[in-house]
């Protein structure tokens, strides 16, 4: 599938908060969902070379995510939101230590407007407001943890991959069912991070499931989506 045939298929949306903060997606949904709250929403977080205004450039960097939820329609119906992060911004406000992240004590910009897209469309009339996922690679990585520690509720199930979050959250966001990835010859993400919010969560009663690719560096999505069971098990989480 192309780029373009990828773009084709999303619809391109804007939401806006009740205070002006905007934030383009693309927005894909199943024929099958009608206004019985029957389909799970997948969120995806694109890295940094999909940040822009164009609606467009995140279905380029989250392709390899798109295709793989499109084609998963005929088992696991879902819709499926695609935001763009502004090219002045990140989803997670970080300067990428090779040994820490700290989260600050608001969230960027990008994210609370994230965040309010989610919650509105977790109270369409059509998604099941239980059952809403969120993955991310790279800085889409480091938004997915973010984004489950500013609202431990929302978010049945989450995906980071490449990515780091902040020790201290992990108390709050121990029991979410989640699968971290990454490559241990990561060069721009140090493995490290992901093992060590792995770690926290264990410490914490969480039961995360951890994917380290021995040979693979950064660009690991390939893997990561051949992942045996990862759509079967994502889609089989629900919130109480």
């Amino acid at each position: 599938m192309t780029a373009d045939d990828l773009i084709a298929r999303f619809t391109p949306r804007v939401h806006t908060t009740t205070d002006g903060g905007t934030l383009p997606y693309r927005w894909y949904q199943p024929s099958t969902a009608t206004t019985d709250n029957n389909v799970p929403l997948v969120i995806l977080l694109h890295g940094t070379s999909g940040r822009g205004v164009d609606n467009q450039r995140q279905m380029t960097a989250a392709n390899r995510a798109a295709i793989t939820f499109l084609f998963a329609q005929t088992n696991h119906p879902c819709a499926i939101a695609v935001p763009q992060c502004p090219t002045d911004d990140q989803w997670t406000r970080t300067t990428y230590h090779p040994e820490r992240h700290e989260r600050t004590p608001e969230p960027s910009r990008t994210m609370r407007v994230l965040l309010d897209l989610i919650r509105t469309q977790a109270h369409e009339s059509t998604i099941n407001a239980k059952r809403v996922y969120v993955i991310g690679n790279s800085m889409g990585g480091y938004g997915t943890w973010d984004l489950l520690s500013r609202d431990p509720t929302l978010i049945a199930a989450a995906v980071p991959i490449c990515g780091g979050g902040s020790l201290d959250t992990a108390p709050a966001i121990a029991r979410i069912p989640l699968w971290a990835f990454h490559g241990a010859q990561d060069g721009i993400v140090v493995v490290g991070h992901s093992q060590r919010m792995v770690a926290a969560l264990k410490q914490h009663g969480g039961e995360p499931r951890y994917t380290e690719f021995a040979d693979a560096g950064h660009d690991i999505t390939d893997h990561v989506f051949a992942t045996p069971g990862l759509a079967q098990w994502l889609f089989a989480q629900q919130r109480p």
